[in-house]
């Protein structure tokens, strides 16, 4: 639709959300804070999407600035509105606010993963994007590595973008994505245990239905226990 009509899309979609606060008939003491969480999210993501769309990541360490700054904040506005709508202090909607980290880390490589494994190609092989399997499978030591970089640069072709999606699998990127992802969930458990919440099956479902396409695939691979692999501690990985 043109950047024009992009950006002053976003912006009606922005001036709706506000206009949806004002309307939901809270008191003060909650539409106030609710205000500030939408619009701490909105600007923390945009600064993110700046980054993504001007940085794009040449080490890991770029890449988690990155996604960390775009992805988070709009589930932690989220998280913490709820909260508010719910009745929770400005104390324990800032705990929810919290769980933004591991969502938006678990939404984000899980997109990776599923725009990486696309026939024919998406766009994030296209340019220098932030995708944590392929950003790995550049950057990390493995005898094909080589190889890969020559991939890349056919993968208009479809022999060429399977061998390199074959890679993924045989470089360790997609373990390796299947290790921050089973973290990030462990991380949301040890969250959610914390919160002052009476049924925490809710929040669990939502992290479930994140985490749902990995354990799949894992048990479809013959992985014993998958569900001991997301339950404990996220510092034993």
């Amino acid at each position: 639709i043109g950047a024009g009509n992009a950006a002053n899309t976003a912006a009606a979609f922005q001036a709706a959300a506000s206009t949806i606060l004002e309307q939901a008939g809270w008191d003060a003491a909650v539409t106030a804070p609710a205000h500030a969480a939408l619009g701490r999210g909105g600007l923390a993501t945009a600064w993110g999407q700046y980054l993504d769309a001007m940085d794009p990541p040449a080490d890991e360490d770029t890449y988690w600035r990155i996604i960390r700054s775009k992805t988070p904040p709009l589930y932690g506005a989220s998280f913490e509105i709820g909260a508010l709508a719910a009745g929770a202090s400005l104390e324990v909607a800032r705990g929810f606010r919290d769980l933004a980290m591991p969502m938006g880390e678990l939404s984000q490589i899980g997109d990776d993963l599923h725009d990486a494994l696309q026939i024919p190609a998406e766009p994030d092989w296209q340019r220098q994007c932030t995708n944590l399997p392929i950003l790995f499978a550049r950057l990390a030591d493995y005898p094909d590595r080589q190889r890969f970089a020559e991939l890349e640069t056919r993968i208009d072709e479809r022999a060429a973008l399977e061998e390199a999606q074959h890679l993924l699998v045989t470089s360790g990127a997609l373990s390796y994505c299947a290790l921050h992802m089973i973290r990030a969930n462990r991380e949301a458990r040890q969250q959610i245990a914390a919160l002052p919440v009476d049924d925490p099956d809710p929040l669990h479902t939502l992290f479930d239905e994140r985490i749902a396409p990995l354990k799949g695939l894992l048990e479809t691979c013959g992985v014993e226990n998958v569900e001991e692999l997301f339950a404990g501690d996220p510092d034993d990985l």
